[in-house]
């Protein structure tokens, strides 16, 4: 076959490509390959608590916006006992994290099948919940924006932490960040603040797995300046990145992400005495689709490397858990803001 000749430019105008914003709302066929519908997802728990019984619980802790039920699964060598020391993992809060619920699913049924031999679950067992943000997730998922980011939607107090190293210009545009995102009456964050807040006594390691690069970040991001347990919390930190990899980075949100309002650890870290290791893991989701299980993979390893690192902290601290005073902790995030 002879090869096509240019002499110069071509003379023959081209059909401008359509810019309409119908294109927009086309399901990312990359994406769909390998992520589930919510309603998939629904049915994935379900299976497993038919295959796995005795080992997996699930129930629900609340409904998004548009009325999809949000479910929290809890997977244990015995599921039928009150846990006493747990991992607590929520994924999906940004809306566009579709890999971050794919390995949170993973971690799920990964846990299940490996039961008796779980390095996690053998010191500690685990709370997930798979998809925070289930309304903004299915609009993604359809190239449609999400009326939330759950990410960034939680409340802050505003000086409690020195400012005067920020720029009026930084903080103008993370308070900026923080009002877009802001929802006083979001039913999904009632849910998940309900969800921790019932098992906040068992929970030594509050997970939250988020998309946005490779990074594992601790509080807080709301002030420059470090908190007073930084050290140990960017001790377990750096542990946990030998499990997912060195290409990832550490820190705090401010060291990673710049002055940052509104996340769900600061929150907790602000509202709550109880959630001392509180950390966001951020996951890539560049690369082939076919990896996808690689990367929970990595991810599973990094939060089983810090749990280790958690559990052990308790024990040579020799903290117990006692009842508590009261069962009041953040029931409504709105009576903080």
């Amino acid at each position: 076959m002879s090869r096509r000749r240019f002499s110069g430019a071509s003379t023959r105008r081209r059909k401008p490509k359509c810019r309409s914003t119908c294109n927009k709302n086309r399901p990312n066929p990359r994406r769909n390959k390998y992520h589930s519908s919510y309603d998939e997802i629904k049915e994935k728990l379900k299976d497993l608590l038919v295959r796995y019984p005795d080992h997996i619980q699930v129930e629900p802790v609340g409904c998004s916006q548009e009325g999809r039920t949000i479910f929290i699964a809890f997977v244990s060598r015995n599921a039928e006992e009150f846990p006493k020391n747990a991992v607590f993992i929520e994924a999906g809060s940004n809306g566009r994290d579709h890999l971050a619920v794919a390995s949170a699913l993973y971690i799920i049924e990964h846990l299940c099948k490996t039961v008796q031999t779980s390095k996690l679950l053998k010191i500690m067992d685990c709370f997930v919940i798979p998809c925070s943000n289930p309304d903004a997730y299915e609009a993604t998922l359809k190239g449609r924006k999400p009326r939330l980011n759950l990410a960034r939607c939680f409340p802050f107090k505003l000086g409690q932490y020195s400012l005067d190293d920020i720029g009026e210009a930084e903080f103008l545009r993370a308070a900026k960040t923080w009002k877009e995102n802001q929802r006083f009456d979001a039913s999904e964050r009632s849910a998940l603040v309900s969800a921790i807040s019932a098992y906040q006594f068992a929970t030594k390691l509050f997970v939250s797995l988020q998309e946005e690069g490779e990074m594992i970040a601790f509080p807080f991001g709301a002030t420059s300046r470090p908190i007073g347990d930084a050290d140990e919390l960017a001790r377990v930190a750096r542990i946990g990145r030998s499990g997912a990899g060195s290409s990832f980075r550490w820190g705090s949100i401010y060291q990673l992400c710049g002055l940052t309002f509104g996340t769900v650890v600061d929150f907790l870290r602000t509202f709550s005495a109880h959630f001392k290791y509180s950390y966001i893991v951020h996951m890539n989701d560049r690369g082939s689709a076919n990896r996808a299980d690689e990367r929970a993979s990595r991810v599973l390893c990094c939060i089983t490397k810090m749990a280790k690192e958690v559990y052990d902290a308790f024990n040579v601290e020799k903290q117990e858990v006692s009842p508590p005073k009261s069962d009041k902790f953040i029931r409504d995030a709105n009576e903080y803001t």
